[in-house]
């Protein structure tokens, strides 16, 4: 998991600057408040989205205007946000799956040395087993000789 960690670090100093952006996080939330639902679009709805705006801005007035820039600029900024978030994720999902596939091999590895292990248990356990079977079969046959009793 130390090779997860290092990967989510190396994202979060190269993509600091994103979360930084232009507004502070009560300006984020005094403007979720103002224009609503943009938090829950994806990416490219967005994009989308920006476009409108950006028609729109041509054609209003100039206090209109910056009124429209801002909220261009908020969901700017929400995207970039969601896009890091969204990479940061998949980046710790493969990281994950990777270390994962690599524990995956280890315990395979692990279980096959168990098994043969076991195999070998059994087998010197066997072997054990027919050892005393033969020395007790020796001591019964040398007592025989000894005493003369063979029934």
């Amino acid at each position: 998991m130390e090779r997860v960690s290092t990967i989510l670090d190396e994202y979060s100093s190269e993509y600091s600057e994103i979360w930084g952006g232009d507004f502070r996080a009560e300006e984020l939330d005094e403007l979720d408040r103002l224009y609503p639902n943009y938090k829950e679009m994806e990416p490219e709805d967005m994009d989308s989205e920006i476009e409108i705006l950006r028609r729109q801005m041509g054609t209003e007035e100039s206090d209109e205007r910056e009124d429209i820039q801002r909220e261009i600029e908020y969901v700017s900024q929400l995207r970039r946000m969601k896009v890091w978030k969204n990479s940061e994720t998949e980046a710790y999902l493969d990281a994950t799956h990777n270390t994962l596939k690599e524990e995956v091999k280890t315990l395979v590895v692990l279980k096959r040395i168990a098994k043969a292990e076991v195999r070998r248990n059994n087998h010197a356990g066997h072997k054990g087993r027919e050892k005393r079977h033969i020395l007790r079969n020796t001591f019964s046959i040398l007592a025989r000789l000894e005493t003369g009793n063979w029934d």
